[in-house]
């Protein structure tokens, strides 16, 4: 046994993936389970600041990664969003009906691994036994709710957060199309549970362009002279796991001297409000 990095909880030596908080363990930061604060924690870890003509250093070629990486997802969507020919579609229409009635099928393997005692014990010492029988019918009840719910394709895990108590359980599902669920255990209690995806509080990514320029033009030295490449240069990406809407924008403004120079603006929106901000030479 070991200990999760990201969580604490005990996790098997072998595992790839807390069941825990649902975290990769080789590659990803911690993200918390609560749609309150999906990504509270991840952004304390990655202040951005604008200092309107410094190299980028550090902090700048992490932002250019995430560029990179915005473009080759906007590339991606754009492929997923052609045109389906008459077959695909037919095929389509299946999956999502086979979806509602035998949504099991769509359950990865692994998604619903028991919690035992002996890899939680910590859940049984807050839960107790009877509960923790009621928690693994509730995760399996979760994970066909986010099927028949139409935000998911098939799941990938279906967890209790670690921020549940024994009178308010809650639950997240991660999807493979990359969508994270959330569901109460009062909620699973009704007919037709309501789940709420991480990617419905994004900040509309019509806003988000428009407050990426009302932040570009509170840092720059002229805001007038501000010509922001709409077009041509501005990229947005809403990522449906944390909620969070980043804004990749071109401009030309003039530096303290008067001379107009071209730049790039990296806004990161979430969910509770926090807005950032990175702007560096192109």
């Amino acid at each position: 046994m070991k200990k999760c990095p990201y969580c604490a909880e005990e996790i098997k030596d072998e595992a790839i993936k807390c069941k825990h908080c649902g975290e990769m363990l080789e590659t990803k930061k911690p993200e918390p389970e609560s749609w309150k604060d999906i990504i509270e924690d991840e952004n304390t870890e990655n202040k951005a600041s604008s200092d309107g003509g410094k190299g980028p250093g550090c902090l700048g070629l992490f932002f250019l990664i995430v560029i990179l990486m915005v473009i080759g997802s906007n590339i991606s969507s754009w492929l997923d969003t052609t045109e389906l020919d008459p077959e695909e579609a037919k095929e389509n229409q299946q999956l999502e009906a086979e979806r509602m009635t035998h949504p099991e099928k769509f359950i990865e393997k692994g998604a619903l691994s028991p919690y035992d005692r002996k890899n939680y014990p910590k859940f049984y010492r807050k839960f107790g036994s009877k509960r923790m029988k009621q928690i693994e019918k509730l995760r399996k009840k979760a994970a066909i709710a986010a099927l028949r719910s139409g935000k998911c394709d098939r799941v990938e895990l279906s967890e209790l957060s670690t921020k549940a108590t024994r009178k308010n359980l809650k639950f997240f599902i991660d999807c493979v199309n990359g969508e994270r669920l959330f569901v109460t255990g009062k909620e699973l209690s009704k007919k037709n549970p309501k789940l709420v995806a991480a990617s419905e509080l994004a900040l509309p990514e019509t806003v988000a362009r428009e407050r990426c320029e009302q932040l570009i033009k509170s840092k720059v030295t002229f805001p007038s002279s501000v010509d922001i490449h709409w077009f041509s240069g501005t990229i947005v990406q809403t990522n449906k796991r944390l909620g969070n809407v980043t804004v990749n924008m071109n401009f030309d403004a003039k530096n303290a001297f008067g001379a107009k120079l071209p730049y790039m603006a990296i806004c990161i929106f979430t969910p509770d409000g926090t807005e950032k901000i990175q702007i560096i030479r192109r």
